[in-house]
């Protein structure tokens, strides 16, 4: 299921939540087929648990390594936050991690602005902010 936000953009923008549990194996045609059935333009943001060291992790697991090899092959595809940037808090140890972070169509990272909360809001992830620049009225 999709929810449809047409007040960020001229056309519809497709928003997708996805959960990947930390030790599900996933593979690279999964991720392939997922995004390709998406209607565009899209945004998919979620917790991925991915870790690899492209982006700041300190260890690679199965996920991060598909999806680092997933996005330099999709042109339509683009991570519009910048996934080195501390989305997790582990409270148990106090570090920060960027296991969650957003996929989305590559046009839409020259129109809309992804920003991280600078509160944690009650939860151990900060929420991901999607703006749109104001536009002059004609």
């Amino acid at each position: 299921n999709w929810l449809f936000i047409p007040l960020l953009s001229s056309s519809p923008i497709a928003f997708t939540s996805i959960y990947i549990p930390p030790k599900q194996s996933t593979y690279l045609q999964d991720v392939h087929t997922f995004v390709s059935n998406l209607p565009h333009p899209n945004i998919i943001c979620g917790d991925f648990n991915v870790h690899n060291t492209t982006w700041g992790s300190k260890s690679n697991n199965n996920i991060g390594n598909v999806i680092d090899t997933f996005l330099p092959n999709e042109p339509n595809t683009t991570f519009p936050d910048t996934p080195s940037t501390p989305i997790h808090f582990n409270a148990f140890n106090g570090s920060f991690t960027s296991i969650d972070f957003s996929l989305g169509s590559s046009y839409l990272t020259l129109t809309l602005h992804w920003n991280a909360h600078p509160d944690l809001c009650n939860n151990d992830q900060f929420p991901i902010l999607i703006s749109s620049p104001p536009t002059n009225p004609s």
